[in-house]
């Protein structure tokens, strides 16, 4: 993929890490399609500083909203090429306290909002000359699936389900949409730093240091390139995964 001839699609992308991939894509030349639901201000900077940038707005646990955005998307750029599904949120409840709201909410932001849009990114591939240049989808998971926790249980088995979505995609997707996820673990310059729990968890960990931002940005721009990788999962976390 030539990234400085793509537009790109990030879910999340005015938020936390989801702004870093963002300002980077930017500086390599992609359009990106900065997505949020309540982030407004974060967007509008994004758009004010860099020309070769839009903000939509979406709900993405309404099904109406994820069409919305993509019809928009088309209308504009009459193109889309990638899409690096990052959004989320979790909250921490129990099994005990999880209600099926709840657990509706977790599975349509985190599994049926990245199917839905990459489902329509495949169509369009597929319907457009993908095969030449074929499409790709990037899923933002999370290292945490690998250690489950009881506080998370909507959230994990959302993540999860994201996961295995991945794999299943890039097999029914292929050859015109490669399917890839990242799984980033706690990094240096995380909005949730704490002292104490850096310190324990780099006791911890194999390569006895926390990855940092580039880190996981190398392995964005790896898989946008690299036309010959599909279906796998990579953890940038130092070997977190291992524990």
């Amino acid at each position: 993929m030539e990234i400085n001839k793509s537009v790109i699609l990030i879910t999340g992308g005015a938020t936390r890490f989801g702004k870093v991939m963002t300002s980077r894509l930017i500086q390599e030349g992609a359009t990106v399609i900065v997505h949020y639901n309540t982030n407004k201000e974060g967007s509008d900077s994004i758009v004010m500083q860099h020309g070769n940038a839009q903000a939509i707005q979406a709900d993405l646990t309404n099904t109406n909203d994820i069409q919305r955005l993509l019809d928009t998307i088309f209308a504009t750029h009459n193109k889309l090429d990638a899409i690096i599904n990052n959004a989320s949120m979790f909250e921490a409840i129990d099994i005990e306290d999880l209600t099926i709201p709840q657990w509706e909410y977790q599975q349509a932001l985190h599994n049926t909002a990245p199917f839905l849009l990459s489902k329509a990114l495949y169509q369009y591939k597929k319907n457009y000359g993908g095969q030449m240049f074929p499409g790709c989808i990037i899923n933002i998971i999370d290292s945490s699936i690998d250690h489950p926790s009881k506080k998370r249980v909507a959230y994990g088995c959302a993540k999860s389900a994201l996961l295995g979505q991945t794999r299943i995609l890039a097999a029914s997707m292929a050859p015109w949409v490669r399917v890839n996820a990242i799984s980033p673990g706690f990094f240096l310059s995380s909005s949730a730093s704490d002292d104490a729990y850096k310190e324990k968890l780099l006791q911890r960990l194999p390569l006895q240091k926390l990855a940092e931002e580039e880190d996981i940005l190398d392995a964005i721009l790896l898989l946008l390139n690299n036309e010959s990788i599909t279906g796998i999962h990579i953890a940038v976390d130092c070997g977190e995964h291992l524990l």
